[in-house]
């Protein structure tokens, strides 16, 4: 015992805020990339990604017909619409996998958190 603490506490203490922490970074890794983006048409964003155009010459404010629609791997906002040249239907998925990472590291803590907080709570306590 430790200043009246006894280890078990400790770790049931830590893999409580582990679980805690692992969770809200997962949640704001989710909604951070969709925040303003969805449900404005594309705008500026789409205006950016190919085929609608190009970073010398964007049709800005943005396709008409191109949509934003949230997109779960990678974690972000993907562009859907019609090809100008072809007219064919098109996705355009999100750049980068910065987001994807951190929501899998976090739901990581947070399982290995709720894994310690489960041992801890099973196994019998020193004073029985």
């Amino acid at each position: 015992m430790c200043g009246g603490r006894t280890r078990r506490t400790d770790a049931v203490v830590i893999s409580s805020c582990a679980i805690v922490i692992g969770l809200v970074v997962c949640a704001v890794a989710l909604v951070a990339p969709w925040l303003g983006v969805v449900g404005n048409s594309g705008g500026g964003l789409c205006a950016d990604r190919s085929p609608w155009g190009t970073p010398g010459n964007p049709p800005y404010p943005g396709p008409a017909g191109v949509r934003a629609v949230r997109w779960w791997w990678p974690i972000g906002v993907a562009c859907e619409g019609a090809d100008p040249g072809t007219g064919v239907n098109v996705r355009v998925l999100p750049e980068g996998w910065g987001s994807t990472v951190v929501a899998c590291f976090s739901l990581a803590l947070t399982f290995l958190g709720a894994f310690v907080l489960a041992v801890q709570l099973t196994r019998p306590s020193a004073g029985s």
